[in-house]
């Protein structure tokens, strides 16, 4: 902008001279947005509803799960009430709203998608997969596309 000083343009022109250094973290945000897409992906094409509010904690569930594979092993005590905490709810409506939307893609969604995926991983006779088995199972799938794509 008019007028300016010579000293300040000069310093302007050379800081858009110089290679720019992209901070760590945007590499990782960018690779979490990506992460966060392809979970998207997968769970729509299983038939998750995606106005449920178990969509949203579901896919933070399973971003969680292939970031940290160890938190699967604390479902109650870690997953729950991390996504609880993000969310600002209680890890028991977490819980609660990730089953009935784990109820509503085992009865509405893709069953052919939902029979490849679960195929030799759940008793079709026993009805839907746990939580953490729905989580897993997703969390597996999208580490492999990632690792493919």
């Amino acid at each position: 902008m008019k007028p300016f000083d010579m000293p300040t343009l000069i310093f302007r022109l050379r800081q858009l001279a110089q290679p720019q250094i992209v901070p760590i973290s945007f590499h990782i945000e960018q690779h979490r947005q990506n992460l966060e897409k392809e979970v998207i992906k997968q769970m729509s094409m299983l038939g998750v509803p995606a106005h449920y509010k178990g969509f949203i904690y579901l896919r933070e569930a399973i971003v969680m799960a292939v970031e940290n594979s160890a938190i699967m092993d604390r479902m109650t005590k870690g997953l729950y009430p991390a996504i609880a905490d993000k969310c600002n709810t209680s890890s028991h409506q977490v819980e609660r709203a990730i089953r009935h939307a784990v109820e509503a893609t085992w009865t509405k969604g893709n069953l052919k998608m939902i029979d490849e995926l679960f195929a030799y991983t759940v008793d079709m006779e026993k009805g839907k997969p746990t939580n953490s088995s729905f989580i897993a199972r997703l969390a597996d799938q999208v580490r492999v596309k990632n690792r493919a794509g």
